[in-house]
């Protein structure tokens, strides 16, 4: 991929990320402008970009729940 067309698929990303999915569609079909490698670069980096929030946020919630869970057995200890 050219500089160029990754320079416009990542500004493009940027634009289109925070988007609901129906307003995302009509995005991309302007932003694109008929060019389906783009817009198929664009979806790939939207789906990689949700995939690791994702992975993050069920990081976080595993390691809360192993906090709280320890927190919570040495209260019990020390009642």
């Amino acid at each position: 991929m050219s500089t160029e067309k990754w320079n416009r698929a990542q500004n493009v990303f940027l634009a289109a990320a925070d988007l609901a999915p129906p307003e995302r569609g009509r995005f991309l079909d302007e932003a694109c402008e008929g060019d389906p490698g783009l817009r198929s670069e664009v979806e790939s980096l939207i789906r990689a970009d949700r995939g690791s929030a994702e992975f993050l946020t069920s990081l976080v919630e595993s390691e809360a729940v192993r906090l709280l869970g320890t927190r919570r057995k040495s209260q019990r200890r020390r009642t």
